[in-house]
Parts: structure tokens; sequence; C-alpha cells
């Protein structure tokens, strides 16, 4: 009852009688002991639908819980949804536990997706969210993404909670960090389709990421979906530019002060 009585319109008008953080705080307090009370249960499956697509992910933190139910809230997914053809290959880099690739991957029955995660929780719960959701189109790596092939040590964030967002490069953090393998995106060329598609929500790494798949930019790749973070002291200008390199328009979309969203179309099939 709480969630639909939290609507857009209950928000806009509790902004305007300056009422919206009291409301906001009730609610987040709602969401937190729901949370609470289907954990107890021992329900760990939350199902979702997005644009008429049915998919479920196995829940075991808060926050997997809160991105989940807002879900239908992701500009950012939907346009990558919107984008997809049949037949298409996307490279999800910074699949986390799968929220896209489980998505697009049902969406592609006559195509294909790969995951690639370089946190060991995520991978687990990766792999399960595609058993769970009878996938056989979608294939999961386990590394980090960079711009040569090696390994890196990745910032494990508060919590215990592993890259909620993508993955860093930052090699510390108050709760530790982890040695993982690091791949460039066109290692990937040699063993997957070439993609059609790719998104990249990496958490500060933008750079390093695009100049380790220039061979896929020359390859055929029609789209690419990167999410840039300026908070972290990437520059989305220069992503930008970085894909004028190589034949795409990019057009920033969904920017705020933390993130920003940067859609680069190859000149030749720009819609």
């Amino acid at each position: 009852m709480f969630r639909r009585l939290y609507s857009d319109h209950i928000r806009t008008i509790s902004k305007r009688y300056n009422i919206h953080p009291f409301i906001s705080r009730g609610y987040k307090a709602y969401e937190t002991a729901r949370y609470a009370i289907v954990s107890k249960l021992g329900r760990d499956t939350f199902p979702v639908s997005v644009s008429g697509i049915d998919a479920q992910f196995t829940v075991t933190t808060q926050s997997e819980y809160d991105r989940l139910r807002r879900i239908n809230e992701n500009d950012d997914l939907m346009l990558l949804l919107a984008e997809l053809r049949p037949g298409d290959t996307l490279w999800d880099f910074g699949a986390n536990i799968g929220t896209h690739a489980i998505l697009a991957g049902k969406l592609l029955q006559n195509g294909s997706v790969l995951a690639v995660e370089p946190y060991p929780r995520n991978v687990r719960k990766l792999r399960h969210n595609v058993v769970n959701n009878g996938l056989d189109n979608v294939s999961v790596e386990e590394a980090a993404l960079g711009d040569q092939n090696g390994e890196i040590e990745l910032g494990i964030e508060d919590g215990g909670e592993t890259g909620t967002v993508g993955h860093s490069t930052v090699t510390k953090s108050d709760s530790g960090s982890i040695t993982v393998p690091m791949r460039t995106g066109d290692s990937f060329l040699s063993q997957y389709p070439q993609p059609d598609v790719v998104k990249i929500d990496v958490q500060a790494a933008e750079m390093q990421v695009l100049e380790g798949m220039t061979e896929v930019l020359h390859s055929g790749c029609r789209t690419v979906f990167c999410e840039t973070h300026p908070r972290m002291g990437v520059d989305t200008d220069e992503v930008c530019a970085f894909f004028e390199r190589f034949d795409f328009h990019p057009r920033v979309v969904n920017e705020d002060e933390i993130t920003a969203q940067v859609i680069a179309h190859r000149v030749s099939t720009s819609r």
C-alpha cells in the first residue's frame, strides 16, 4: 500500500510543501522493514517485469533489493533494451549480478550475451541468475576490464558488498582489496561473436577499458553505452572524443552530478 501511495504525484506535492524528507524517510523505513521480512521468510528470489520481459534474480543484500525494486526507473537499462535488435550480440562489461545481461538474454532469443564481471561474489550470483532464468545464450567471464591482460587489485566496498555499480581500478579501500584477472575487451574477440552493442559500467576505469577495445570498435560494433563517473575523475568529454576518433557519434544523456551516460552510435548506422 505504501508503495502505491508513494507515487510521482505524491513526491511532487511533498516537495512543494517541504515535507518530502519526512515522507521519503518513512518510505525507506518501510522498504527496509519489508526486505527484512522477506529475508526472514527465505524468499531470496525477486521477480521483475521490464518492457514485457519477465525475469527473476537472487537477492541477498538490501542494495540489490533496492535496485531491483526500482528497475523500471532505470532509464539507461530501458535505452539499452530499446537498442537491441533480433540476432544481436551484446557484450556487458561490468555485469554485476546480471540485471542487464539477463533481461537482454531473454530479449535476444536468437542472439547472445557475454557478461563480464570481476568480483567473485557477483559472478556466483550472475551465474546462478543465468541458470535460474533458463538462459543458454548468456556466457559469463570472471575478469576485470582494462587496457592490458594480466591482474589487477580492486577495492572492496564498505559493508562487504563488491561492485555495486561496476568495477574500479582503485587499489585500496576501507574494506580491503582483492586481486582478479584483467583482460582487454579485444581479447574476447577470439572466443565470442563480435558484438553489435557494448555496455560499459566500470566505475572510473572507462578510458582504460576503451583503450583495450579498439579492435572491437573497428570490428563493426554498432552502439556503445558507456557510463562515466566525473566525480571519480573521469572526463566525459574525453570519453566522447575517444569515440569520435573511431567514427562514432556520441551523445550524453541522463547526466547528473555523479554519473553520465554516453551513447555512441557508429556514424554509418546512426539512428
